[in-house]
């Protein structure tokens, strides 16, 4: 099975502006006849949520809509992207919205293009 990685010639780190992460609750908490409730940790962990934008030229949004649409079928393929934070490389999937995986919208008064995508983002397994 092939694995996939975020192309090189696409932006590697989205901009400031529109960026947001969300570390998900990753418990399960259950109620009790009596006394506090019993918490406990899942057991594989739930993925990150993150939103990021990217500016990219009218090549690179070609190239990301290329990605998206034929190597990783419009996001059912997990792919390695560098994290938006620290650069490494991580497991991750788009997570599409109910009218479609991405926008492509001009970014401000320039040639360029915009899109905010959301990743989900698998948490590294320790050996």
């Amino acid at each position: 099975m092939a694995v996939y990685r975020w192309p090189t010639s696409l932006p590697q780190k989205p901009l400031v502006d529109g960026y947001s992460r969300d570390v998900p609750n990753n418990l399960i908490r259950s109620s009790m006849d009596t006394g506090s409730d019993k918490v406990r940790k899942r057991g594989a962990g739930k993925p990150q949520v993150i939103k990021a934008t990217y500016a990219m030229t009218a090549a690179q949004r070609n190239t990301l809509e290329d990605f998206i649409c034929k190597s990783i079928a419009y996001g059912a393929i997990c792919f390695n992207l560098p994290h938006p934070e620290t650069g490494k490389l991580v497991r991750a999937r788009l997570k599409a919205a109910s009218d479609g995986v991405c926008t492509f919208s001009p970014y401000k008064d320039t040639r360029w293009w915009q899109t905010t995508l959301t990743f989900e983002i698998w948490p590294e397994v320790k050996a």
